[in-house]
């Protein structure tokens, strides 16, 4: 362990400062060992042309043979595709028999050449073995399924790469690495990736498609590019804890923290990179390049020395410049050593000691709050909203965390407002900022609508603001939200300013300090009014007079359909609809033990969650032919847990005939397009219940209260409609069966 971490350190301090070794003494090779390749991937033109005279066996090994490489310590072999070279054995040989210092080769492949692989593997695991280095093969994996086939463009190619892997990872037990290139055509896909690793044992990297200038791919990686909704999706994954842990290198962990936050805000690169200083590419050709990205060659190493090559003048100026100028915008995935401090951070942050910690201070610090702060708002004099005025809302809510259901939800209290008090202008402040521009783009441009960060203890009302307004999903068990929405009612206080709750929830509560405070906010209001009349109920026990209304997304679902403004921008959900019959859609969500029954065990949530699923599956495949079943997300990303990770397990067991993923994140209109051209609608989600109903389609309703009602159960008394909703402990394919017949 110390030798590891004395290794590091000095590679580390190498990497950081300059001490003139980078072209002298390579740690990491890139070779590249032929430009052919036999797919003709979306975001990549190397296929377009044939290239011949490539380096042979006898030109690696004079060329790795020169002192200047007897430091290095990782190869990557790469391509195009590699398995495309008929002496690939023999180049293997020659690397590890010409590097004295080498620990680790890699391959990288499309796998496409399965009969090759199995020819070619066995031999180079055991090369490598016998002096032992270390041995990873990775394959490109770009989606599951058709998606892969559609982004590489070869018929079965993720059946031929997914047999190259099963070969590799249980007939010869090799360290088998999945490579995933993101970009519009595929960032929808990113769980289906993941889920797929975790369930082969597979590490997996995620990367975002880039410019290679080497490469003269920079109009097809333009092509592909994505735009901001994309990108504030894909942050929001990598994210996520599921896939900064499905990384075993705490490298990529920290390079994944960093990318999402360059997804969002831009900016320079701040992330090492051993190729500034310490890597090396050598083209099929012999050229020498600082890394993978760069145009400006260094030199060829074939027509002279490496070593005289590497140390010309003129190249450590080309260094210099490369750094000043590429670097700083480079979003390549290479990596390097990482700083100490941010490694012992992230093993801090990532400890459960630290985690549990953490939690406990966030209580003290809520109680000792809640008791100094929450006592009184100070006095308020009684007001009226001018309904003649053009007033100016600073709306507050679960906003940075919302969906395409709660999109509606604030599509809706707009439209009330502007009907109650002709407001049309809105600052939304969210804990997310990227996540709720997004959602406020995917309304009718009918409203003035500003998005700020709602941090620290809560935004200032600008002079201008005339109401402050509660609205978008339900108060509930957030105390941290909740607090700062407390902050921000006293200001209003101490201004005068109308304070509406529009549309809201209530509960559910598992703490009855948030209960509490919930209902100091309620009695803080001037105007109420709530979504469910269990809700009115619940205000009614606690003398608070509200009003009750429809949810907020029915009004807005209702303008959609006034103003015939519904649309379907995926053309892969397009084009199976116009080729499919009747269409039942389904949506179902994770279970939480937070909408759970308190003191249930998570096992036995997990088990009701998997009996659910098994039932499901028992459902689709029982169906007659002339139905299939599309899978709709009401929330597509990680926060809050995404529906497709539901959608994944029951597509392991049913017939693609029968069930489709709509892996995507759909606008409002266009979770509308669905149902308009579906005949059933079995929904779980709260708010594809609302959309269905809205939509005015057959819907059989899931209750996801495990051992409890929840808002689910009184939207369709609500609705009067309880005989059309199932209790998820109770559902089985036969009511599913009967329900569509």
């Amino acid at each position: 362990m110390i030798k590891k971490i004395f290794i590091y350190l000095s590679t580390w301090l190498n990497d950081k400062h300059d001490f003139n070794l980078f072209f002298v003494k390579p740690r990491v090779l890139n070779i590249p060992i032929t430009d052919n390749c036999n797919a003709k991937c979306v975001m990549c033109d190397v296929w377009v042309d044939q290239v011949s005279n490539e380096m042979t066996v006898n030109d690696y090994t004079a060329v790795l043979s020169d002192s200047v490489f007897n430091k290095v310590q990782h190869v990557g072999l790469s391509g195009g595709e590699p398995t495309l070279r008929n002496d690939l054995i023999d180049i293997v040989t020659s690397v590890v028999d010409s590097l004295p210092s080498l620990r680790s080769l890699s391959i990288t492949s499309h796998g496409f050449q399965v009969e090759r692989h199995k020819r070619y593997l066995p031999v180079i695991s055991k090369l490598c073995s016998t002096k032992g280095i270390g041995f990873t093969l990775n394959i490109s994996i770009d989606g599951i399924g058709v998606l892969h086939d559609e982004v590489r463009r070869v018929p079965r190619g993720f059946l031929k790469a997914k047999e190259t892997i099963d070969y590799a990872k249980q007939d010869l037990k090799l360290n088998v690495q999945i490579q995933s290139t993101i970009s519009s055509l595929n960032v929808f896909g990113v769980g289906h990736i993941r889920y797929f690793a975790e369930k082969n044992g597979l590490d997996v990297i995620f990367r975002v498609a880039t410019e290679i200038e080497r490469l003269e791919n920079k109009s097809s990686v333009n092509n592909v590019m994505m735009n901001f909704n994309q990108k504030s999706y894909l942050a929001d994954f990598l994210k996520d804890d599921r896939t900064k842990y499905s990384a075993k290198s705490i490298s990529r962990r920290l390079y994944y923290k960093r990318m999402s936050d360059w997804l969002i805000f831009g900016g320079e690169r701040n992330m090492p990179c051993y190729f500034q200083k310490q890597g090396l590419l050598i083209s099929s050709k012999g050229d020498a390049y600082m890394c993978s990205v760069v145009e400006d060659k260094l030199g060829n190493i074939l027509s002279e020395s490496p070593h005289d090559t590497l140390s010309k003048n003129s190249v450590l100026q080309m260094k210099a410049e490369t750094k000043t100028k590429t670097c700083p915008n480079c979003i390549h995935d290479q990596s390097g050593a990482w700083s100490p401090i941010d490694i012992l951070n992230m093993k801090l942050r990532d400890h459960k000691g630290f985690q549990v910690f953490s939690k406990v201070l966030t209580a003290i610090n809520f109680f000792t709050i809640f008791r100094l702060k929450t006592i009184s708002f100070g006095k308020k004099q009684s007001v009226s909203v001018d309904i003649n005025s053009d007033h100016k809302a600073f709306v507050i809510g679960c906003y940075g965390g919302e969906h395409v259901g709660d999109a509606a939800i604030l599509g809706g209290v707009m439209l009330r407002l502007y009907k109650k008090y002709s407001c049309s202008k809105y600052i939304v402040a969210s804990l997310r900022r990227d996540r709720t521009i997004r959602w406020v783009g995917a309304l009718d441009n009918m409203h003035q609508v500003e998005v700020v960060d709602y941090v620290g203890k809560g935004n200032k009302l600008d002079e201008d603001v005339t109401l402050l307004v509660i609205a978008g999903g339900p108060l509930m068990d957030l105390p941290s939200l909740l607090m700062k929405h407390i902050f921000l009612i006293k200001k209003a206080f101490k201004r005068n300013i109308p304070i509406i709750i529009e549309g809201v929830g209530i509960g559910p509560f598992r703490f009855k300090m948030s209960e509490r405070l919930v209902y100091k906010i309620l009695q803080s209001a001037d105007d109420v009014t709530v979504r469910t009349s269990k809700a009115k109920a619940l205000c009614d026990e606690n003398k608070i007079i509200v009003n009750v209304m429809q949810d907020p997304a029915f009004d807005y679902i209702e303008h959609l359909l006034e103003t015939k403004n519904i649309s379907l921008r995926c053309n892969r959900l397009k084009d199976f609809l116009e080729n499919n019959g009747k269409i039942i859609a389904l949506n179902i969500r994770p279970l939480w033990s937070r909408y759970a029954k308190k003191g249930l065990s998570d096992d036995y949530i997990k088990d009701v969650e998997d009996t659910l699923i098994q039932e499901l599956i028992s459902f689709i495949n029982r169906l007659e032919n002339e139905f299939t079943v599309v899978f709709y997300p009401m929330n597509a990303d990680q926060y809050g847990f995404s529906d497709l990770d539901v959608a994944y397990k029951i597509k392991d067991h049913v017939s693609s005939d029968k069930f489709f993923i709509w892996e995507y994140e759909p606008d409002i209109d266009e979770v509308c397009y669905l149902l308009q051209h579906s005949t059933y609608s079995i929904a779980m989600r709260f708010h594809a219940c609302i959309f269905s109903l809205g939509m005015k389609v057959k819907t059989l309703g899931i209750d996801y209260g495990v051992g409890k009602s929840s808002k689910v159960s009184e939207l369709f008394i609500d609705q009067s409609q309880s005989k059309n909703v199932l209790k998820v402990e109770t559902v089985n394919s036969e009511q599913l069966i009967n329900f569509v017949q």
